[in-house]
């Protein structure tokens, strides 16, 4: 895959089968910004908003 300056595919290149390589997987995640919710936060987060019809 080629990219372009703002991260968008640009070109998709098919490589012959003789150059096709196994890669590892790696099972570890990247660390974000924010917090972790716990059960009870994601249970009542939105406890308390209401929901907006379609009609609104």
């Amino acid at each position: 895959l080629e990219f372009d300056t703002a991260g968008f595919v640009k070109q998709v290149v098919h490589l012959p089968s003789e150059d096709i390589r196994e890669i590892d997987l790696v099972e570890r995640e990247t660390p974000t910004k924010g917090r972790e919710l716990g059960f009870l936060q994601q249970i009542l987060g939105n406890v308390g908003l209401r929901a907006v019809s379609d009609s609104e």
